[in-house]
């Protein structure tokens, strides 16, 4: 079982000891990992663009599905976010600012 398959199963349904000191080590890497790349994204012309244009075009009932959207696509702008490579997907880039947003 993979760190994030244990990890989901956790969640899902509060197994104890699924958790283990090395799974939490991972997690706690990956979540610091992905808020170093937000905070270099945040820091681009593309991201200031974005925000821009975001603004422009919403409206007030939005704010807290756009402030997520926007801070999913600051990580992502850094191009430094860790991948998961069997899958070539960057899970961390959505999961963290979304989780930490709400």
């Amino acid at each position: 079982m993979t760190a994030l398959e244990t990890f989901g199963t956790f969640v899902a349904h509060g197994v104890r000891g699924s958790v283990t000191r090395d799974l939490r080590r991972a997690i706690r890497l990956h979540a610091l990992d992905t808020v170093a790349a937000w905070i270099g994204g945040s820091d681009t012309a593309e991201a200031r663009q974005i925000i821009t244009t975001a603004e422009a075009v919403s409206d007030e009932s939005d704010g807290a599905l756009r402030d997520i959207m926007l801070n999913c696509a600051r990580v992502r702008l850094s191009e430094v976010d860790d991948i998961h490579i069997g899958a070539m997907i960057t899970p961390g880039s959505f999961v963290v600012p979304a989780a930490l947003s709400i």
